[in-house]
């Protein structure tokens, strides 16, 4: 099921910030450090407009509900987005607000959310580990929103902790405005995951099991 809601012309000066990969200058292979080889900034450029915004499998409806509210999407609005897509998973279908400043659409699920985590600029995740390890993959601008009203919350220390180390932004659903302002007011700099190291298994087999990495 789907839902669209279109407001305002299609092409509307895009003179607010929006996301982008800033890549630095590429040292030497020798010295290099991939964890500072490129930052996640808002800069202004003519690239996505598009918020993607995901729950998961589950119900989340407190997030949707939050990303509805006319003071919500005026923030996005205002930073230059033109376009929410939500995945709602099992929650309840959202109320599109009439005269609404962004065009909407929603559905439950998808075989892939990667399309459309492509296609955005910024991603607002639930902080499920499969969700933000695949958004940061694609080096998008995260903005994670913990369910605080889950108990036993290990998401809540996994959100913290990548905020922390300035992998990137984490929240819940009653600080999603101030946290969208801060973003304007004073754009992130945010440090993408280094790739994988895939000598660490290969090392494993062969010092564990006495295996020829060679074969």
């Amino acid at each position: 099921m789907r839902q669209m809601h279109e407001s305002g012309p299609a092409n509307a000066e895009r003179k607010f910030p929006v996301c982008r990969v800033q890549l630095g200058r590429e040292p030497s292979a020798n010295r290099r450090d991939p964890t500072r080889s490129c930052l996640l900034r808002v800069a202004d450029m003519a690239g996505s407009t598009v918020v993607f915004a995901t729950v998961g499998t589950t119900s989340f409806s407190a997030l949707a509900d939050t990303l509805l509210t006319a003071e919500v999407l005026a923030a996005l609005h205002k930073q230059g987005y033109r376009k929410l897509v939500l995945q709602i998973g099992r929650g309840p279908e959202p109320q599109i607000p009439s005269g609404a400043p962004l065009q909407i659409e929603w559905y439950r699920f998808k075989p892939s959310l990667e399309p459309d985590m492509r296609d955005a600029s910024l991603i607002v995740s639930h902080a499920g580990a499969g969700s933000i390890l695949e958004g940061m993959r694609l080096k998008k601008l995260m903005l994670v929103v913990v369910n605080d009203a889950l108990m036993d919350n290990h998401q809540q220390e996994l959100a913290q902790e990548l905020h922390a180390r300035k992998h990137l932004l984490a929240t819940v659903p009653s600080t999603l405005l101030a946290t969208l302002r801060s973003m304007r007011d004073a754009p992130p700099a945010l440090v993408p995951l280094p790739p994988a190291d895939e000598s660490v298994f290969p090392a494993f087999m062969a010092t564990t099991l006495g295996l020829d990495r060679s074969e």
